[in-house]
């Protein structure tokens, strides 16, 4: 709360008009997610467009953009920032409530205190982007589905929610299809959980309580997620949650690849593409109004061609992916805070930083010292979590009664790894805020066991 509160008041002094326009986001997406809201709430017409004729969206879902523009409509951008701030602190909370169950007091105390001090996520509550609340409910679904699918040993604290027989498994997956319709990511995540609970359910207490559990987990996302796509079906003729998955495998994913195949920038390897494969480029795929095909037409020539196009250069997309998981890990957004603040911030080059080189140090030093602590702290803090979530990974796959939770961690890790590198190369930050909690959760418990190995050598040094 500190933290975010000191963003707030630089804001407000130092850019005031950010707070009230929420035309002033730097971001495309994040100025549409509100448009889209503001026009629906006021006009009657689920669209991007800031004038009649209101084309109706297929690319966009529709939880954020009716949050962020009733937000909007009554308090202005400040009330949705505000949101953002609170729905950090929940999913905190639900995360340091997780870490005590499974693994005691001092671990939550640990994962609380990585959680509470991302900066990287902070500032990123200062953005009209979906991901602080996408974040929040797929750890409110499992926050309802852990304590069912592995249950916490018996020595741990009392938690109300493992209690709940059918209602955990129900709130569970209605918080998964809402993140579905908050960002198509989520689309296959309540598959995960229903397949979690065939194999874990199955395993400790029989077929039966396993098929139920998997089937009330999915209901939700049947009739939320199944009435999206309903809609899309009667309006574009296309029966998909939304078309930004077909759009970022060709001009994302595959665009990473001819990037490093031909040693150019993303631009240049979209248009390549486009002449290639006769797809339509990514300002049409993305805006259906200004190209001559409909939503229909645009989708089906994308997901055509997406094989093929992944297929082209196979090493050099498995490199792309690679290289965006390792960018998109490391990334900061000072030049946000920057933004916010009403400062400039000069990229010091980050390979010429890594290589210690007088003109990298020069340009980084030469932006404000508060701009620069910044940026060591994100660029600190994003490692020192990868090294303990390491460690606390590997401590959980050695303990027998931990193994599943291991697992279970480790494959939603996975799975938004997997979102992670369909950016490709020019993945940044943005990328990973879904899978922080998770990482954190295993960060604080590497780091608690850490400090209580020393604690016990010192002891017995003694």
């Amino acid at each position: 709360m500190a933290i975010n509160l000191a963003i707030l008041a630089g804001v407000a002094l130092r850019y005031p008009a950010y707070l009230f326009d929420y035309r002033l986001n730097e971001s495309p997406d994040a100025r549409h997610y509100v448009l889209l809201g503001r026009n629906l709430l006021l006009e009657g017409h689920y669209s991007r467009m800031d004038a009649p004729p209101y084309d109706p969206d297929f690319l966009r879902t529709p939880v954020y953009p009716v949050v962020a523009g009733a937000l909007d409509v009554v308090t202005g951008p400040v009330g949705l920032y505000l949101t953002h701030i609170l729905v950090q602190i929940g999913s905190l909370v639900l995360l340091w409530r997780l870490a005590r169950l499974y693994f005691g007091a001092r671990a939550a105390l640990w994962v609380g205190l990585l959680a509470a001090t991302d900066l990287m996520s902070t500032i990123y509550n200062f953005t009209a982007l979906t991901e602080p609340l996408y974040a929040f409910l797929t750890l409110l679904a499992f926050s309802f589905l852990l304590p069912r699918l592995v249950p916490p040993e018996p020595s741990s604290p009392p938690d109300r929610s493992s209690s709940a027989q059918p209602g955990a498994w129900v709130l569970g997956g209605l918080a998964l299809a809402l993140a579905t319709l908050t960002r198509p990511a989520g689309l296959y995540l309540p598959l995960v959980a229903a397949g979690a609970a065939l194999w874990l359910v199955g395993k400790r207490v029989g077929w039966r309580a396993a098929v139920r559990a998997a089937c009330l987990v999915l209901v939700p996302s049947l009739v939320l997620v199944g009435g999206w796509i309903a809609r899309n079906q009667r309006i574009f003729g296309v029966a998909r949650v939304s078309g930004v998955d077909a759009v970022g495998t060709v001009h994302m994913a595959g665009a990473g690849a001819y990037q490093l195949h031909y040693g150019v920038d993303r631009r240049e390897a979209q248009a390549r593409i486009v002449s290639e494969y006769g797809v339509p480029t990514l300002l049409e795929a993305q805006n259906p109004w200004l190209s001559e095909l409909d939503e229909r037409e645009i989708d089906a020539r994308l997901r055509r061609a997406a094989p093929r196009i992944l297929a082209r250069y196979p090493a050099e997309l498995v490199a792309s992916s690679v290289l965006g998981l390792i960018k998109g890990s490391l990334s900061h957004n000072v030049p946000a805070l920057a933004l916010l603040h009403g400062r400039d911030w000069t990229p010091p080059g980050l390979g010429d930083l890594l290589r210690l080189r007088r003109s990298a140090l020069g340009r980084l030093f030469s932006n404000h010292p508060a701009l620069v602590a910044a940026f060591g702290w994100q660029i600190g803090h994003a490692l020192a979590v990868l090294v303990l979530a390491a460690a606390g990974l590997w401590q959980l796959a050695r303990s027998q009664a931990h193994r599943q939770l291991a697992l279970l961690i480790l494959l939603v890790i996975a799975y938004f790894g997997a979102g992670m590198a369909l950016f490709g190369v020019d993945a940044y930050y943005r990328s990973r805020i879904p899978m922080l909690p998770y990482l954190f959760l295993l960060g604080g418990v590497g780091a608690s066991r850490w400090i209580a190995g020393r604690a016990t050598r010192r002891k017995s040094s003694r």
